[in-house]
């Protein structure tokens, strides 16, 4: 018995990645190292926020790889991202502080392919309105190519 618990933890060692705390990371030339080290960090990141560690996303290489999630200081969820070796690709989702999806942005390549905003009752904000998220509520802008932006209307956030 003692034998196989001794192979079950060896395997844990093994096979366990490492974390680092995002703080404790320094980007040069675009890969990620350890601070203070010629370490280049492989393994999961986190954020310390309030004495706890918020998970971020994982690198490999010395690069993001797959799903970062980026949070607020109250612990709601601000932003999805997903990377591949480093780039940005893929469907990115920020959201609102009440928790909606705000905007959806497409990455291709490190490249942005296409971009919807929505209204925090889920419709989306055409593309010829700018949406501004203020401390006094949801202003957004009629945008006009011969004129400058105006407000068109205001809602209050609660």
């Amino acid at each position: 018995m003692k034998k196989y618990l001794f192979i079950v933890l060896l395997i844990g060692v093994c096979f366990s990645q490492k974390s680092y705390n995002e703080k404790h990371l320094v980007e040069q030339d675009g890969v990620w190292y350890k601070k203070f080290s010629d370490e280049v960090v492989n393994g999961n990141v986190f954020e310390e926020i309030d004495g706890m560690e918020a998970p971020l996303g994982k690198m490999k290489e010395g690069k993001k790889e797959g799903k970062w999630i980026i949070w607020r200081n109250d612990g709601t969820k601000l932003e999805e991202q997903y990377y591949l070796k480093g780039v940005k690709e893929g469907k990115w989702k920020t959201y609102s502080e009440s928790g909606n999806v705000k905007q959806i942005t497409i990455f291709v390549n490190d490249k942005i392919e296409d971009k919807v905003q929505f209204y925090d009752d889920g419709s989306i904000i055409e593309n010829d309105e700018v949406c501004i998220e203020t401390k006094f509520g949801l202003i957004t802008l009629q945008l006009f190519k011969s004129l400058a932006p105006r407000p068109v209307s205001y809602t209050h956030l609660t």
